[in-house]
């Protein structure tokens, strides 16, 4: 298996709480890497599936042209519009927000078309809303459609029916008719033509990038022994159950349910304060450093300074949620327990790892659903042994290291393996 990376500078300007990329920059790097692939390997492209982040939404016109950009889930222009949206989508049904697997977050697309509704911001020629991978696919294969795990991400979906709770999207006022065609996931969208090949290849409905991820993580073990930490910017474990996202009739947030492969469901508990806690620190120290901090090497001194403290730090106790968390957007971190003798770079650093540690922990207990092996994956778990072990003691499981660098790639791979087996022909909304 191969991986090929294409950097991503879709970027846009951020004022005023945006977090916005340009799809066609998006596009193009896109294009960039399956060319490459397509020409460097020819033979080995059989199928595609897309991946990417879930819970953000962009807006095309009805030939699929883009009329908005992605706005990601780092959004932060519906913080004020959350909590009067989620209370009126608790007076719907008795189930409130176990109904949707989720509560609606700023940066969920549920609440940011919600937004756009009530700010009449909907963009002028909109026709469909959708992820930034349901889009892609859609460029390769001509039909745009959402797998479920896409589409419970929004907040707008109804497990247990499988199709988009109508009550609570018209609860919101947002235009039924935006929201896209459902479909399992590996189900056949069409076919595209890659670079230097010959012939067109199948393309499949993807999944949402968690799920992505979960699957290749897991690959080789028993699902029901596994829970997945997963730390990049952010951190979020998840435990793979084998009742289906409908038939969850109780969980405690910020626990989420969402739904997965083969009718099962993960348990999510998803924090903002992942390898970006870390980061805060390091920005700390390099300021205190001044010339004597050396950006590359930071990372690797603060690992070094933290491996030099025993467990407990001492007693010096962080509570990393810099970044504040899902449902609690003012929360703020916190040190506690400080002496002289704690009071320094190396336990400030372990502080803070064990404080990532914990609060993974604490979803994972809430999950209420035991496991057997600790499966780690994300560059701040493989890039940092010192990590690896505080998560094994503070999950008192052993931790296995997932054998693949591009989890969520790999999980859509696996996807796309599977669309010769689908029988059908492919469809899409207004024709295409």
């Amino acid at each position: 298996m191969c991986a090929l990376t294409v950097p991503n500078d879709a970027a846009l300007p951020a004022p005023g709480g945006r977090a916005e990329q340009n799809p066609a920059r998006i596009w193009a790097a896109v294009r960039e890497a399956l060319a490459s692939l397509a020409d460097e390997s020819p033979d080995r492209v059989s199928a595609v599936a897309c991946t990417g982040q879930m819970h953000g939404v962009m807006v095309v016109d009805e030939r699929l042209e883009p009329v908005s950009p992605l706005v990601t889930w780092q959004d932060r222009r519906a913080d004020t519009l959350a909590v009067e949206a989620n209370a009126r989508l608790d007076e719907l049904d008795g189930r409130g927000w176990i109904g949707r697997g989720c509560r609606l977050h700023p940066g969920y697309g549920g609440l940011t078309l919600a937004w756009q509704a009530r700010e009449a911001a909907i963009p002028r020629g909109a026709r469909w809303a959708c992820t930034i991978s349901d889009w892609i696919a859609a460029r390769l294969s001509g039909t745009l459609a959402t797998d479920y795990s896409n589409a419970a991400s929004w907040g707008l979906f109804a497990a247990g029916r499988r199709d988009w709770d109508r009550g609570a999207v018209g609860a919101l006022g947002i235009p039924l008719e935006m929201l896209p065609p459902l479909r399992e996931s590996g189900e056949l969208l069409g076919r595209a033509r890659l670079g230097a090949l010959g012939s067109e290849v199948p393309v499949a409905c993807g999944l949402g990038d968690n799920q992505a991820s979960v699957l290749a993580a897991i690959s080789g073990l028993p699902p029901e022994d596994c829970c997945v930490v997963n730390v990049g910017t952010g951190a979020q474990i998840s435990v793979v159950s084998d009742t289906p996202a409908g038939g969850v009739t109780a969980l405690e947030p910020p626990l989420e349910v969402r739904p997965f492969v083969e009718g099962k469901s993960l348990h999510v508990g998803a924090s903002l304060n992942g390898g970006a806690a870390y980061a805060v620190l390091r920005r700390f120290l390099a300021e205190a450093g001044g010339e004597h901090a050396e950006a590359d090497d930071l990372f690797a001194a603060m690992n070094s300074w933290a491996a030099s403290v025993p467990p407990g730090c001492d007693g010096l106790v962080c509570d990393p949620a810099f970044a504040g968390e899902r449902g609690r957007e003012d929360l703020t971190g916190s040190l506690s327990g400080i002496t002289p003798r704690n009071l320094t770079p190396g336990h400030l650093c372990r502080a803070v790892l064990e404080g990532m540690a914990r609060t993974l922990h604490r979803f994972y207990r809430s999950a209420g659903l035991p496991k057997r092996v600790l499966v780690g994956s994300g560059n701040a778990v493989r890039m940092n042994g010192l990590f690896r072990e505080i998560l094994s003691s503070t999950f008192g499981l052993p931790l296995r290291v997932s054998e693949h660098t591009e989890e969520a790639a790999v999980g859509a791979a696996l996807v796309a393996a599977r669309v010769g087996e689908l029988r059908g022909r492919a469809t899409g909304p207004g024709g295409h």
